[in-house]
């Protein structure tokens, strides 16, 4: 979207699906790339065709991303416990409300225990969820339980108390952990249509791709947890066991 460059005249104009399609015009077009090097500075950059150095990137979007790893380093230097608190607090927050709604962006939403993230080899113990949180959680499942689905995200808190969890490697370069999240009678969600959904314990499963993220959260069982794990054939990490 304009500006692309100092003193830039260019304009946008809407267009219907038909006439994007008659001109060759797709969601995703295949922009040329166009290596520009900085006279001054000797830097070399990467730009599409026809932007100046700098426009190619979106300012809202960087400032987000700035909050973000601001948020992230902040809570990083908390205690334990102060820590989680903060991140229930941001659970339960319009934030992450908005997120599951359908906003950009991520948030975090809690902290691997310490013993999980060694076992599976992780050194970033953060859980964020963002846009394809909202698109696996939400929209991929019954319209009717939208709203048990998002109360959910605040259940991740609790995930510090977990002693178990499995560990997948997908063979494509990404990491699936699947994580039994203990069920707390003080602090669990009650808006189901499936009432007896609310009393059990939560599978929480994580992906790896720029970060941890959430990419599903549902209520489970022990015993159907294991069931599920000896069947992909992960890699099973049992504190309880040690």
């Amino acid at each position: 979207m304009p500006p692309n460059g100092w003193g830039c005249k260019c304009w946008v104009r809407q267009v219907t699906k038909a006439e994007a399609a008659r001109r060759g015009i797709s969601e995703e077009p295949d922009v040329p790339q166009t290596v520009v090097e900085n006279t001054r500075t000797g830097e070399v950059r990467i730009v599409p065709q026809g932007i100046d150095p700098g426009w190619q990137r979106n300012p809202g979007q960087m400032r987000m991303q700035g909050m973000e790893a601001m948020l992230a380093e902040k809570l990083d230097q908390l205690p334990e416990a102060a820590r989680q608190a903060a991140l229930r607090d941001i659970a339960t927050s319009w934030r992450v409300q908005r997120i599951m709604d359908g906003a950009p962006g991520r948030a975090p939403v809690g902290q691997l225990p310490t013993r999980i993230a060694a076992e599976a080899g992780l050194t970033d113990r953060m859980i964020w969820v963002n846009h394809d949180t909202f698109r696996h959680v939400v929209r991929d499942h019954d319209p009717a339980d939208a709203a048990f689905r998002k109360a959910l995200m605040a259940l991740i808190a609790n995930v510090d108390g977990a002693t178990l969890a499995a560990l997948e490697d997908r063979g494509d370069g990404l990491k699936t952990l699947r994580v039994l999240i203990p069920f707390d009678r003080f602090f669990h969600v009650a808006e189901s249509a499936k009432p007896a959904k609310a009393q059990r314990q939560t599978a929480l499963i994580l992906w790896f791709d720029d970060a941890m993220r959430v990419r599903a959260i549902m209520p489970s069982t022990e015993a159907r947890f294991r069931k599920d794990a000896a069947r992909a054939n992960n890699t099973v990490i049992d504190l309880g066991e040690s």
